[in-house]
């Protein structure tokens, strides 16, 4: 169930709650602008109110699906990241000394 509820924010704008997302619905031009009030990255639009609200759902989905996407690429990186350098996060374990690569240019 959807509530609305006139808000502080404008005379023309209200907020859209209906248990999964709240939002700030304002009419422009022939069009309803959605903004997330608990995700600033959220930001779609729509013809009809029942639309707006379809979008910021489904915007609000690929918000999540692609933040989960890059999360587990960061953490790719990172384990990654720390594999090569060691658990210090100095030199490689491998790596030959500056020592060993200096006499070894010298002979």
């Amino acid at each position: 169930m959807v509530r609305f509820k006139k808000s502080m924010f404008t005379s023309k704008s209200f907020m859209v709650v209906d248990g999964a997302l709240r939002l700030k619905v304002t009419p422009s031009n022939g069009w309803y602008v959605v903004q997330g009030l608990d995700d600033d990255g959220l930001l779609t639009q729509g013809r009809s109110i029942e639309e707006a609200i379809y979008m910021a759902h489904d915007a609000a989905k690929g918000l999540a699906e692609s933040r989960a996407i890059i999360a587990a690429q960061e953490a790719a990186k990172a384990k990654t990241a720390k594999s090569r350098t060691g658990r210090t996060g100095g030199k490689r374990r491998n790596a030959p000394s500056k020592r060993v690569q200096s006499a070894t240019a010298t002979v």
